[in-house]
């Protein structure tokens, strides 16, 4: 009997109506703590680095600070110029030809921003097709065949967007590969969901992109307009709440107010990011509650972090604790009912947490400043029905912390829709 070896080839041919392009995004399991977190969200931002030195208008080598996610072929943004990529792909050192795309060469400072447009519509240098963005998607499969649950939290046609995404699990012990796939010209609306980013436990998520009008992404109760508008700040992904003193950013809507708050002894974490630029004699507070029954978190002058209940501020430690100003500060307390446990960038600053009683009833959303001159930016504000881990609390720190190395980009890629393969035939 004589056997035949016979290879077929399949080809790659672009389906219209589909996705063309997709890029891997390897999660990196040591950001992830001692265990798994079940399911867990990570920002994914296209604006993550800067010139790590100025540029005259001749230059092609140019320094930034952190190059993972930029490959070799990438166009990037700086001020108005694009410039595309050759040499130095995925390290801090690149090689780029300048003034790409109709643009002018220019003078460029140091810790300028850069961004990779890859996620630009084509009008702008990238392969979006869609003007909102809409058909960017996030997918568990390199075909992107199905789609994780994701909010889109901004996009702007230059390629400066911010997304939230959710993954089932974040694993303590091996990596994760999920996609981001793009360039679909059949995709004309939203594709994400955004309620279902949020698990169930989270009763409140302000990105405090909007300004003067926070949206709550889990749907329970959007913030009004306060009195005295608050500004618009530079925040972690799109935007913040810049605070100044007697700008409280915002009652809560009438009727809807208390939807979902754990009050009483009820379990639950409060979290918020605090973009610092000074030390003042009072505080910025975020909190909810009922008059002299408030729950909140807290910093008092330059060194003190405190939960606020029944209008008593609790030290969580012995003594006050001297913290670091870096750019973003993340601030979290998660109670289980009998005591509380204060984080700090991700990590616990009253080991065995510190006993009371609370007595929260329902009320309004704040987020206030006293005695705040020149402002405070304030984002990512969070409260759960569930006393969040210290993997948790870790994890999100890693994540969307500025300069975050949570995750690695691949390079752009088409979509697989065939291959090769082998068979005998006898």
């Amino acid at each position: 009997m004589i056997k035949r070896l016979i290879l077929f080839t399949l080809l790659v041919v672009p389906v219209f109506g589909a996705y063309v392009s997709q890029r891997s995004i390897t999660i990196n399991h040591a950001q992830a703590g001692s265990t798994n977190t079940t399911p867990f969200v990570f920002p994914f931002r296209t604006t993550s680095t800067w010139l790590n030195g100025a540029l005259d208008n001749i230059q092609s080598s140019v320094t930034i600070g952190n190059g993972l996610d930029i490959k070799n072929g990438d166009s990037i943004l700086v001020e108005s110029e694009r410039m595309l990529v050759t040499v130095g792909g995925g390290t801090s050192s690149l090689t780029v030809t300048r003034g790409t795309g109709g643009t002018t060469k220019v003078t460029h400072l140091v810790k300028t921003p850069v961004t990779n447009i890859f996620l630009a519509t084509v009008a702008n240098g990238g392969t979006v097709q869609n003007t909102s963005g809409y058909d960017v998607i996030f997918s568990s499969s390199i075909t992107c065949s199905s789609t994780l649950n994701f909010e889109l939290e901004s996009y702007a046609t230059s390629g400066v967007a911010s997304w939230h995404v959710q993954i089932a699990s974040l694993s303590y012990t091996a990596d994760l590969v999920i996609y981001v796939c793009y360039n679909n010209s059949s995709i004309s609306t939203f594709q994400g969901n955004t309620t279902a980013t949020w698990d169930v436990h989270f009763v409140r998520v302000y990105h405090l992109s909007v300004g003067n009008q926070p949206l709550d992404s889990t749907g329970n109760n959007n913030l009004t307009s306060s009195s005295t508008a608050c500004p618009t700040g530079a925040g972690l992904g799109s935007g913040a709440v810049n605070l100044v003193d007697g700008c409280t950013n915002g009652t809560a809507q009438s009727g809807n107010s208390s939807t979902g708050l754990p009050t009483g002894s009820a379990v639950s974490t409060l979290e918020a990011w605090l973009g610092v630029n000074g030390c003042y004699s009072s505080y910025f507070i975020t909190q909810y509650g009922g008059t002299g029954h408030l729950r909140g978190i807290v910093q008092q002058g330059c060194n003190t972090f405190k939960y606020t209940s029944n209008y008593l501020s609790h030290d969580l430690n012995a003594s006050y604790v001297i913290l670091p100003r870096p750019s973003w500060n993340y601030y979290a307390v998660s109670y289980d009912g009998t005591k509380a446990y204060l984080y700090y960038q991700g990590s616990i600053l009253n080991a065995g947490g510190t006993i009371f009683a609370d007595t929260t009833t329902s009320g309004n959303v704040t987020i206030n400043a006293s005695g705040v001159t020149s402002g405070m930016n304030f984002d990512e504000v969070r409260f759960s029905d569930s006393s969040r881990s210290p993997d948790y609390m870790l994890a999100t720190y890693n994540a969307y912390k500025p300069g975050s190395t949570f995750f690695i980009l691949g390079a752009a890629a088409p979509i697989p829709t065939g291959g090769s393969y082998t068979t005998i035939m006898e």
